[in-house]
């Protein structure tokens, strides 16, 4: 019931706050809870909100940049949705790994790319982010064909805590 009731009022939350953002062009709804709290360490606790501004700022260029940018297909992947790589996803990766260096340089990494930053970070830790700096690159950000997302993921000791969602086409 609590769930259900949290649901609908972030949906109306949304309903009355988006119209204003999507008129002035920008903007953010960030969703928290007390999951990190919970089962996280005290230095994640405020994750989301921390890297929230590279989030955004990954999520600005890579907008600036739609459809616009060449199609370089990663050797090695089997299908053309995993071979896709733009030069927006390198550069939306690369201003979200130098947040988390200037932040959380103890973390592991899964990015979905092989930028210049990622050496920088352990191979292994009790923190893992997870980064798909464009969610949907082939078809729904090359060929503009529906949303993206840039996408941001905690997990610690193998458990997801936190999460951060910006889709920039929506604004």
């Amino acid at each position: 019931h609590n769930f259900d009731v949290n649901v609908m009022a972030l949906l109306r939350l949304a309903q009355l706050t988006t119209p204003a953002m999507v008129e002035a062009g920008e903007g953010a709804l960030i969703v928290t809870g007390n999951t990190s709290a919970l089962r996280g360490k005290a230095k994640f606790a405020g994750f989301a909100q921390a890297m929230c501004p590279a989030v955004l700022q990954a999520s600005r260029l890579a907008h600036s940049m739609a459809g616009g940018v060449r199609n370089v297909p990663k050797p090695g992947e089997e299908s053309a949705v995993k071979q896709a790589l733009t030069a927006a996803d390198m550069a939306a990766q690369e201003v979200i790994l130098h947040a988390l260096l200037d932040l959380y340089p103890d973390v592991a990494l899964a990015a979905e790319e092989d930028t210049p930053s990622v050496a920088r970070f352990p191979l292994s830790s009790g923190a893992l982010v997870v980064i798909d700096p464009i969610d949907g690159t082939l078809h729904s950000y090359r060929e503009e064909r529906g949303p993206y997302a840039v996408i941001v993921g905690l997990a610690i000791d193998r458990q997801l805590v936190s999460s951060i969602v910006a889709l920039p086409r929506e604004g």
